[in-house]
C-alpha cells in the first residue's frame, strides 16, 4: 500500500506542473491584475490565496525537514527499535513534498511574478531557478530515503543529500529575499 501510495505522490506533482498550465491559460504571471483577468488571476491575485500559498510553501517545508531529521534517526540509530515509525517519517517527507510544491506552483502563478524566461537576465530569477533546481534534486533524494526496498547505507546518503539540499535551498531562499524581483 506503501509502494502505491508513494507512486501516485510521486507523479502528482508532475501531473500538476503539466496540467496547471492548460487549466488556466490566462495566466501569465507577469503582470498585475487587470479589469479583463480572468478569474484564476483574480483569485490567485487576493490576499487569502497569497496566505494559503505561503503557508503550503512553508508548512510544505517543515514537514519535509521533519521527515528527513526522523529518518535521518532511525536510520543512524536501528538499536533504538524505531522502525515502527518508518511509515510516519515516509508520510511526513511525502506530505511535505506535495504541500511545498503546490504552495511553489501557486507562488508561480500569481500576477507580478517575474517571467522564467529572464532566466540570465535578473538576477533574482536566475537565484530562485536555481534554486529550484536543487529542490527537485531534493525531493528526489527526499523520496529515495521513503524507499524500504533500498539498501539502508543508501537511504541514510539520500536523506544527507535531501538535508543538505534542505540547508542550501534554505540559503538561497533568503539570499533572494534580499533581492527585489525584477532588480537587476
Amino acid at each position: 500500500m506503501l509502494r502505491r501510495l508513494a507512486r501516485r505522490t510521486a507523479l502528482f506533482p508532475l501531473l500538476l506542473l503539466l496540467l496547471l498550465p492548460l487549466v488556466s491559460p490566462g495566466v501569465s504571471a507577469h503582470g498585475e491584475t487587470d479589469e479583463g483577468a480572468s478569474v484564476l488571476e483574480t483569485l490567485l491575485a487576493s490576499d487569502k490565496t497569497r496566505t494559503a500559498t505561503a503557508f503550503l510553501h512553508s508548512v510544505g517545508a517543515i514537514l519535509l525537514t521533519t521527515g528527513l531529521v526522523v529518518l535521518l534517526v532511525m536510520l543512524r540509530q536501528p538499536s533504538l527499535g524505531l522502525e515502527a515509525n518508518t511509515l510516519v517519517a515516509n508520510r511526513l517527507v511525502l506530505a511535505g513534498i506535495v504541500m511545498n510544491l503546490i504552495g511553489g506552483l501557486m507562488r508561480l502563478f500569481e500576477p507580478g511574478h517575474p517571467s522564467l524566461l529572464e532566466f540570465m537576465e535578473n538576477r533574482w530569477v536566475t537565484m530562485l531557478v536555481t534554486k529550484h533546481i536543487l529542490l527537485l534534486i531534493t525531493y528526489a533524494a527526499s523520496i529515495v530515503a521513503t524507499r524500504s526496498a533500498v539498501d539502508p547505507e543508501r537511504r541514510r546518503l539520500a536523506v544527507l543529500v535531501a538535508i543538505g539540499g534542505v540547508i542550501v535551498v534554505s540559503i538561497l531562499g533568503a539570499a533572494a529575499d534580499v533581492l527585489t524581483p525584477g532588480e537587476d
